[in-house]
């Protein structure tokens, strides 16, 4: 996971809730292929914690846009299927 350019000052660590709990050390999961079917039919969920003092450029076309990146060492077979939200007391909407 990588935050926006203009604000690289967050931390990369984010909370797993589902097949792996607890604190991700830079958002990462390894193992998703093993043990054969533990991932089978399973919500994995990540929460990432951005700080009140998180600001960016909404004026620039990739400012604002967090990035997450995966790679599958074996190569991927599978569907995935994603939903993002945003909780809490979000500031600003977007038309």
């Amino acid at each position: 996971m990588e935050p926006p350019a203009e604000f690289s000052n967050v931390s990369p660590d984010c909370v797993g809730t589902g097949v792996r709990n607890g604190t991700l050390t830079n958002c990462s999961i390894s193992g998703v292929n093993s043990p054969a079917g533990s991932w089978n039919g399973r919500i994995q969920t990540l929460a990432v914690p951005i700080p009140q003092n998180y600001t960016c450029d909404y004026n620039d076309p990739g400012g604002c846009w967090w990035r997450i990146f995966m790679n599958f060492p074996g190569g991927g077979q599978d569907t995935t299927t994603w939903n993002a939200q945003i909780t809490g007391d979000p500031v600003r909407l977007t038309q």
